[in-house]
C-alpha cells in the first residue's frame, strides 16, 4: 500500500507525522522523507 508519492513528500523534514483522534479511536503513523513508516499504532 502506497500513501504517498515521491512527489509529495518534502525532504526538509526528517519525519512526518499523520494523527487520527476520534472519540473512541486513536491512530497515529509516521514516515521518513521516502515514505517508509517508521511508526504505525492505533
Amino acid at each position: 500500500m502506497d500513501i504517498v508519492g515521491d512527489e509529495d513528500v518534502s525532504d526538509e523534514y526528517g519525519v512526518f507525522l499523520g494523527l487520527d483522534v476520534g472519540k473512541s479511536d486513536h491512530h497515529a503513523v509516521a514516515l521518513d522523507p521516502a515514505g517508509k513508516r517508521l511508526h504505525d499504532a492505533a
